[in-house]
């Protein structure tokens, strides 16, 4: 960016002239159009400036907040990049000269937490012909047969690189169809996707259908699984998974442990107890739970009695915690309509007490099922 462009953004930035303030107060912020965004920021291209002038932006009625916008110039067209906080509602207005070129209130949530968008908020995308219009003159915005194929390596020839190549910079784990650009494979660009968006996923596919036509193994174990992750079932493999790229193994977007309770509402229930499971430490949730589905309830990975044998092998199937006492067979005298198990007297999870028990007092426990004069 040139000296004189770079005063010229900032003067847009915080000298907040009359048409700004006129437009702000024609068309109240809690008034503008609520928008979905699926990405943390929102992308404004202008006119030449030397026709137009510069860009001018209001965030939440006021000059922008440091870092918030990000201006640059390239063939003296302003280019406008707004970053946005996740799940925080932002009113936005752009305009150059008389012209505004985008209000709205913005709300950031990733696809796969759709449930916390406002309701009203409708799908923002910027790959609409209207959207794109500034764009066309600098860059190719139609799919060829080659953005199909693999395009490793500095500066591949997809055109999806030149805007979006540090969306995956900061990766350690990266899903191969994103890593060579072959982004068409996922995001259609033969028909259009939804609500306008030419690269979006296909309508007529599910997220279930997109992933699992690659994957076929998961695809082949889940056809044997009686019971299935919620967010699967739904056809929503993005609420754990993120389809391009991620600090987590298996392209989860966090750790296994903190990623399930953040779902489960256990954080606080489970977690910050001070008794916790070992394996929870050590493995996640997925030591026990299958995270895709299984032949089991809670998509356990075994029957509780052989699961908890196999980190605890001392424990036969008779005489714990006393000699000749269960610990399989029989009702489960705490939750109606299951077998007893280890988790009869066992807190899987967590638990206030030592040995992850439901009770201080051991002898409290034993008479949950004990009577007196009898058994």
């Amino acid at each position: 960016m040139t000296k004189p462009v770079r005063l010229a953004a900032a003067l847009g930035v915080f000298l907040l002239g009359l048409l700004a303030s006129s437009v702000s107060r024609a068309v109240p912020a809690e008034e503008s159009p609520g928008f979905w965004s699926v990405v943390p920021h929102r992308t404004v291209v202008g006119g030449r400036e030397a026709e137009h002038g510069a860009l001018t932006v209001l965030v939440d009625g006021g000059a922008p907040p440091a870092g918030t916008v990000v201006f640059t110039s390239h063939k003296e067209i302003p280019h406008l990049r707004i970053n946005l906080r996740r799940e925080r509602e932002t009113a936005v207005l752009v305009h150059q000269g008389d012209k505004v070129l985008f209000r709205g209130r913005l709300f950031y949530a990733p696809p796969f937490n759709s449930v916390t968008v406002p309701p009203g908020f409708e799908p923002l995308f910027f790959h609409g012909d209207e959207q794109e219009e500034p764009c066309r003159s600098c860059h190719r915005l139609e799919a060829k047969a080659g953005d199909r194929l693999p395009s490793p390596g500095p500066g591949p020839a997809s055109m999806c690189y030149p805007c979006h190549r540090e969306e995956f910079s900061a990766a350690t784990y990266s899903h191969k169809t994103a890593t060579e650009w072959q982004c068409l494979v996922c995001h259609g660009g033969e028909t259009a996707g939804v609500d306008g968006s030419k690269y979006w996923i296909p309508a007529e596919l599910s997220q279930e259908g997109l992933c699992l036509g690659c994957h076929k193994k998961t695809a082949a174990a889940l056809e044997k699984h009686e019971y299935l992750h919620g967010p699967l079932a739904m056809g929503s493999c993005t609420s754990c998974h993120d389809p391009h790229g991620t600090r987590y193994k298996m392209l989860l977007h966090a750790q296994i442990t903190d990623l399930c309770v953040d779902c489960h509402d256990l954080r606080q229930d489970m977690l910050g107890r001070p008794y916790l499971h070992k394996v929870l430490e050590k493995e996640g949730c997925v030591a026990c739970h299958d995270a895709h589905g299984s032949a089991r309830p809670f998509q356990l990975r075994m029957q509780p009695a052989r699961l908890c044998v196999k980190c605890h092998p001392g424990i036969g199937a008779t005489d714990h915690p006393v000699r000749g006492h269960p610990v399989a067979g029989g009702k489960d005298p705490r939750y109606e309509n299951r077998p007893l198990s280890c988790v009869s007297c066992h807190d899987p999870h967590s638990s206030e007490h030592s040995s992850l028990l439901p009770d201080a007092d051991v002898m409290m426990l034993c008479a949950r099922c004990h009577r007196y004069g009898g058994s």
